[in-house]
């Protein structure tokens, strides 16, 4: 296995650092890829009769017209208001907005209602809810976000949230979070870069990923199989990386399979996880005590499984490290004393010598 290695940027030949917003959005979204929504675009709104007579009006969009649609969708996410028509208003009662000055309503809201990603179907199964965003999907993992940075040694996998407040059958609703309704994808993230990604829903399976990779004989269940996706899209054959995920993900099963690739993983466990060791099941009625700051583990399936005894009890599995006595496996931050409570006093007066 390869050493550990830094988080290192990989820009094209003339790209300009300096450039400010505008130059890294165009790393992304260039020409080639306004041109694809722009002919979607248009192929939609003749396979919806738009122009004919009973519907919208409609100027075949070009390119340039879509990057000023998208400029003015990323200009109200930062001044919302409560309406599309507050941005074209000429009342003292409302804010003003430059792009006011511009006679595009009519055009924004035409684009606005016939703006496509994909091309048009007369219908999709179910099982391909996703199409109608896949040709961004395909090709912004693949030519933009592998190809200018390589992600440092240590990685993350966790759940992202992407607003939205219409009506939708794949949306999500998760309660106490910053973003509590919208669309749900995992993402493979980098100090805030997300590498890689899979949409989610809320009624059906994951959305299948760009590797063609095929998991079904790793027998893994299928939140498994798509962290296991997301993990194979890194350049593994040719670096090590190590991936933190939480309990929510975290089995024997998907450590094991990404150990057979070379690829690291640690993270936080549920006791009614695949396979995990029925040595360090617990009955509800019958909490574990052990020393304050104790550690201790087993081996299954090459899959070290630990147990560490904190304010709580903190369950965790990995691949990467070992359980030794060497004083670099315990944290050097002076453990503060918990609040003394009648589950827990026996461990802190023992540990801090009352």
């Amino acid at each position: 296995m390869t050493a550990p290695h830094d988080q290192h940027t990989r820009y094209p030949i003339g790209f300009h650092v300096h450039g400010g917003a505008l130059a890294f959005f165009e790393l992304f979204f260039d020409a080639t890829v306004f041109e694809q929504l722009a002919g979607n675009t248009n192929r939609y709104a003749i396979f919806k009769h738009a122009g004919d007579l009973g519907h919208r009006r409609w100027t075949a969009t070009s390119a340039a017209e879509l990057r000023i649609f998208i400029g003015i969708i990323i200009y109200m996410g930062v001044f919302p208001s409560a309406q599309v028509s507050d941005y074209w208003r000429h009342d003292s009662n409302y804010p003003f907005h430059r792009i006011g000055l511009y006679n595009i309503s009519e055009p924004f809201r035409a684009t606005q209602c016939y703006f496509h990603i994909s091309p048009p179907y007369e219908s999709l199964p179910r099982s391909q809810w996703y199409q109608k965003v896949q040709p961004l999907a395909s090709i912004l993992p693949s030519a933009r976000f592998y190809a200018y940075l390589l992600p440092a040694s240590n990685v993350a996998v966790d759940e992202k949230m992407i607003r939205f407040t219409g009506r939708s059958a794949h949306t999500t609703q998760i309660r106490g979070k910053p973003i509590p309704r919208g669309y749900k994808m995992l993402a493979l993230c980098d100090y805030g870069y997300t590498y890689a990604f899979l949409f989610t829903s809320n009624t059906e399976s994951f959305a299948e990923p760009n590797s063609g990779l095929d998991c079904s004989p790793l027998r893994l269940s299928p939140t498994s199989r798509a962290i296991y996706q997301l993990a194979t899209c890194l350049p593994f054959d040719q670096f090590s990386f190590t991936i933190y995920i939480d309990s929510y993900f975290t089995n024997i099963p998907l450590l094991t399979a990404l150990r057979e690739r070379r690829i690291g993983t640690c993270g936080t466990v549920r006791s009614t996880s695949a396979e995990y060791p029925a040595v360090f099941k617990f009955r509800k009625n019958k909490k574990a005590t052990f020393p304050l700051n104790s550690i201790s583990g087993v081996v299954c399936r090459e899959v070290l499984v630990c147990i560490w005894q904190d304010n709580n009890l903190i369950q965790f599995i990995s691949t990467v490290p070992q359980i030794t006595n060497e004083p670099s496996n315990y944290p050097l931050k002076k453990h503060e004393r918990p609040r003394v409570t009648a589950a827990n006093h026996h461990n802190v007066e023992a540990f801090f010598h009352d």
